[in-house]
């Protein structure tokens, strides 16, 4: 088993559904909106779209959604949260495996969903993604910092959060510098019983993932540091990344 199905398993929805309310979801999309500048009706992709909480509002807005998640039960989720949309199309797939061509104005990528696979994998999907958008059409990548998770994995590698239900979240972060993942080591305590899990993701610099999307024919136009639009810098806890098919 790897570790993403491990990860987006039975524990997933029961730690992150209570942070991701709807002021949450609605503020992560107008920080979108804004950036991208999109007209209305225009085709977006959300992949990977989870259980849909960007997807269905950015329908709700007017604009021509596909979100796809290699999760069925999150599909299933996404559809049933969404029945009474005409302007929304969710599709179980993996997005290492997508075929589109020419057929988005806009991509999103959000909550860390790039880094997942090996750097020739994560390099596929790169192109895959630029495959799927329109000349002019844009891409979001919103990931953590490389540099903030250096920092915080030598200062405070160690972390524990109390959810709601009694649970308790325990992990230990690293940072591998030879191979620039980010590993991080997590037990789940609830009702006494332990659950344990573990994220490897390849987080990269500002200047690799600006080289990767110029080799698949797309230019970095933006980077922000949170959804206030904060510039990006050392200290920022995510790197969001706008870029734009150039070719």
């Amino acid at each position: 088993m790897s570790w993403t199905e491990k990860f987006f398993g039975d524990y997933y929805l029961k730690i992150h559904l209570p942070l991701l309310t709807d002021e949450v979801n609605q503020n992560e999309i107008n920080f979108v909106e804004e950036i991208l500048q999109l007209p209305q009706g225009a085709s977006i992709l959300d992949i990977p779209c989870g259980f849909g909480r960007h997807s269905s509002i950015l329908a709700q807005k007017g604009y021509k959604v596909t979100g796809l998640d290699y999760k069925e039960e999150f599909i299933s989720m996404a559809k049933e949260n969404s029945k009474d949309l005409p302007n929304i199309n969710f599709i179980h797939g993996d997005m290492k495996e997508i075929t589109f061509n020419n057929e988005f104005d806009a991509i999103i990528n959000l909550f860390t969903s790039f880094g997942y696979f090996s750097d020739s994998e994560n390099f596929d999907i790169l192109k895959r993604f630029s495959k799927a958008l329109k000349i002019g059409g844009k891409i979001v990548i919103d990931i953590i910092n490389r540099e903030w998770a250096i920092t915080q994995s030598k200062e405070n590698g160690l972390v524990w959060l109390l959810y709601p239900d009694n649970k308790v979240f325990l992990a230990n972060n690293k940072f591998d510098i030879f191979n620039g993942r980010w590993i991080s080591e997590q037990i789940i305590v609830e009702h006494g019983k332990s659950f344990e899990q573990y994220q490897d993701i390849r987080l990269y610099s500002f200047t690799e993932i600006d080289f990767l999307l110029g080799q698949v024919g797309m230019q970095v136009i933006d980077a922000y540091g949170d959804n206030t639009k904060a510039p990006y810098s050392v200290s920022s806890r995510s790197m969001i990344i706008v870029a734009q098919k150039v070719s």
